[in-house]
């Protein structure tokens, strides 16, 4: 039970706070606040103001029309943010928070809101010689909160007093010696930063705890120094983002007796309860939504919703962005299994002489080798597959992956080479016709039905890995036009993209292979910061050789012209 004298002096705390203008509509009322209020704290309207009139006078933004407009604070983001952050004081006059966790959906206006901050800490807290900083995995991240303050220097009242270095990333104040400048995780070093105000952003991709403790622990020289944390949900629950996550979680409970009076959160996420498809759960998750130019709309998300029903991944990546939600490390499988199985359905025309592009991805032991071939017909992609497997391997791996893998022998889904690794031999053999002896040696003879015999090859395209010396002969030796295709996003985002949307439109008609089937039903394609992706055999739980191999043709095929069957001769 609360001690009545205690509950007394917080009524009157709570009273006269409001009696300096702190608004009724914010709160005064959750436990770490009422502890703080009874600690020496109190909240200062007038210094959350002064935050506010500083962007409202020197935070400026392009206009669409062409010139400037002023900046302006949503309601939501002052009221639940800047003014807690700005506004609560110590007993001695500091702020009260000097670290903080902010998490919100994408496109909620982060990074525009908190580029004002940088210039604010230089020019109007009052520190000499202060010290500002963006922190992110990459430049490129880094840079994004840093475009967006030197545009506000450039555009504002603020370029007649500081001087913008963009090649460098850094923000100059001459008369105070001081800085804000972009750095990465890349960096040499942190050492020796002596931040007045670190923005880390994105903490949902950091990995490197050295350098973010270097950076945490480098303001203890500061008298109010100010660390927040910016960031949407993450899939890995190991890492650092999940961890400050989790301790923000814990100190907004407010069945929770964990307090500091320090440190401040702000989660908005969908709750626990709302379906991932529920409009109220994006608009806890984004309180911007349908508040201005360029910011999400209820019909614009609706859209994005439906599209996420038709790709697992998509789905996954809505609960993420939109619903800023933390999902499982293991993704949910790539491909809408469903939809590939009704695409097999589908009958393929006779492609006997027709052009086609072919993707390879080889392996010794433990993987498959497949070889995939794609061909264009209209507005369909057909595909089909080879795959090849060492015969002595057929029965441990059938047990460890408990698939029917010498069944699937028996009925030509997969050729066995002899011994206990793929002999690249019968794959030459098979793609171009070219037999060799025992010893590797091309014996003169030609093995008729080859798939080079059977169609028009436009290119075999290739992971460089393992690959090189099979792919010298084909190349040198059985002249066939043979393509390297980098295994990273910048090469495979386009054909999975391709991949994804020809499944949904029905027009992916691949062969009836229980293999590729197989494969399809647990690839996983992970995304970068940017949304690009592409598959990968680690995040995988089963073999995906047949998914890498179609993406690698699909990267031929998609960049090729509808052909016209060529006419090949039978001998």
């Amino acid at each position: 039970m609360p001690r009545p004298r205690r509950t007394k002096r917080l009524a009157q705390l709570k009273i006269d706070a409001r009696n300096a203008g702190w608004p009724k509509a914010w709160s005064l009322d959750h436990p770490n606040d009422e502890r703080a209020l009874l600690d020496g704290c109190y909240p200062d309207i007038h210094a959350a103001e002064r935050l506010k009139r500083f962007y409202e006078r020197f935070m400026v933004l392009p206009n669409e029309g062409g010139g400037t407009k002023p900046f302006r604070i949503l309601e939501w983001w002052y009221r639940d943010v800047l003014a807690p952050l700005f506004g609560w004081k110590r007993r001695d006059g500091r702020r009260r928070f000097d670290k903080g966790f902010i998490t919100t959906a994408k496109k909620s206006a982060k990074s525009t809101l908190l580029a004002g901050l940088p210039l604010y800490m230089m020019l109007a807290d009052g520190e000499d010689e202060a010290e500002a900083y963006v922190a992110a995995v990459d430049r490129d991240q880094a840079s994004i909160i840093y475009r967006k303050t030197s545009r506000a220097a450039k555009l504002s009242p603020l370029a007649k007093v500081v001087k913008r270095i963009d090649s460098q990333k850094r923000i100059v104040h001459a008369s105070s010696s001081s800085f804000f400048e972009a750095i990465s995780s890349d960096a040499d070093s942190a050492e020796g930063a002596n931040p007045h105000l670190l923005l880390v952003d994105e903490l949902h991709a950091w990995r490197d705890r050295q350098f973010f403790n270097a950076l945490m622990y480098g303001d203890i020289a500061r008298n109010q120094p100010m660390f927040l944390m910016i960031t949407t949900a993450g899939d890995d629950k190991l890492s650092i983002g999940y961890e400050e996550y989790e301790f923000a979680k814990a100190l907004l409970d407010p069945n929770n007796d964990f307090y500091s009076m320090s440190h401040f959160a702000f989660i908005a996420e969908a709750s626990a309860e709302r379906e991932w498809d529920d409009p109220a759960g994006w608009k806890e998750a984004n309180p911007s939504i349908g508040k201005g130019y360029r910011l999400p709309t209820i019909a614009k998300l609706k859209a994005k919703c439906e599209e996420a029903r038709q790709s697992p991944r998509k789905q996954r990546q809505f609960i993420r962005y939109i619903c800023n939600r933390w999902v499982d490390e293991i993704e949910a499988p790539w491909l809408d299994v469903d939809g590939w199985r009704e695409c097999s359905e589908q009958e393929q025309p006779d492609h006997f002489g027709m052009a086609t592009n072919c993707g390879i991805d080889l392996s010794r032991t433990r993987d498959m080798t497949a070889l995939c071939m794609v061909w264009r017909v209209g507005v369909y992609y057909d595909a089909a597959w080879r795959f090849w497997f060492p015969e002595e391997n057929l029965k441990r791996y059938e047990d460890e992956w408990r698939v029917p893998l010498r069944d699937w022998a028996k009925s030509g889904w997969i050729n066995t080479t002899p011994g206990r690794s793929v002999d690249y031999g019968a794959i030459r053999r098979e793609l171009s016709g070219t037999i060799l002896d025992d010893e590797g040696n091309k014996t003169g003879e030609h093995y008729d039905g080859c798939l080079a015999d059977t169609y028009d090859i436009q290119a075999v395209g290739y992971d460089p890995y393992n690959s090189l010396e099979l792919i010298k002969n084909l190349r040198e030796y059985d002249g066939m036009n043979t393509v390297e295709v980098p295994q990273n996003y910048t090469h495979l985002n386009a054909p999975c993209k391709l991949l994804e949307t020809l499944i949904a439109d029905r027009h992916f008609r691949p062969e009836p292979n229980p293999v590729a089937t197989w494969m399809a039903g647990h690839c996983v394609a992970p995304a970068d910061p940017n949304g690009n992706i592409k598959p990968s055999k680690n995040k995988s739980k089963h073999k995906i050789d047949g998914i890498t191999a179609l993406v690698i043709a699909m990267s031929r095929a998609r960049l090729a012209t509808p052909p016209k069957r060529r006419r090949i001769l039978a001998i």
